[in-house]
């Protein structure tokens, strides 16, 4: 008599990087989603884009897979992408100086950042005081090698050339830096009413930036039901 063999069991744990990767990239961005407007999300629904980021997140805890979910979760910026932001459960507390240190600390993490949402509006920037600001653009531009004074010069010459003295660095000396610091980015969306004339080139290039490496700009429109 010949005993069959139990079948195998298959885990998440023994399958291959390959096959991994391809489950996790179900909640990148990249993938085609149906079109929404604000009216089609209710405020007390959870924000898909909160759950898709989170199980992304949970999954970068398991050391076996920690790179892999950082891959993707690194990938791109576009915290409220489409009509998530719509959803009172959102939380954009801190999102733009959270990620503005981690990719200033590691290159690799940095150089994989393909989409950037430039929407800074005051969700992003809330939790963000003057002083913290200051205090995160100093960091970042120590890590990075970045003359801190010359870099803000231009923004201090922009918004208040006969009072330099009242100047404080707030949203976009972040968002400037963080430019500075995408090696790799393709595609730059911003919301139509946010304006990227606030950045001056002179500041990019004290940064060492003389060119931007976007193929892909997209202006959104916002629509508040």
């Amino acid at each position: 008599m010949q005993l069959k063999r139990p079948a195998r069991s298959t885990t998440l744990h023994s399958l291959s990087n390959e096959l991994i990767l391809l489950i996790l990239s179900n909640f990148c961005l990249h993938r085609p989603r149906t079109a929404r407007n604000a009216s089609g999300l209710l405020r007390d629904e959870p924000s898909w884009y909160t759950l898709d980021i989170s199980a992304l997140h949970s999954m970068s805890l398991v050391r076996r897979f920690f790179s892999l979910a950082q891959e993707i979760l690194c990938d791109e910026f576009i915290p409220g992408y489409g009509d998530s932001w719509y959803a009172d459960a959102y939380d954009f507390d801190c999102h733009l100086a959270k990620f503005l240190r981690a990719v200033s600390q590691n290159l690799g993490r940095a150089a994989s950042v393909k989409r950037l949402s430039a929407h800074i509006n005051i969700n992003l920037l809330t939790g963000i005081s003057e002083n913290s600001a200051e205090a995160i653009l100093q960091d970042t531009a120590q890590v990075r090698g970045i003359d801190a004074s010359a870099f803000v010069g231009p923004f201090r010459d922009l918004r208040y050339p006969f009072n330099p003295d009242q100047y404080r660095p707030f949203g976009d000396e972040l968002l400037g830096l963080l430019l500075a610091c995408l090696p790799h980015l393709k595609t730059l969306s911003f919301t139509a009413g946010t304006s990227l004339e606030g950045i001056p080139a002179s500041a990019l290039r004290t940064a060492g930036v003389s060119t931007l490496p976007i193929e892909t700009l997209k202006i959104m429109c916002c629509i508040e039901a």
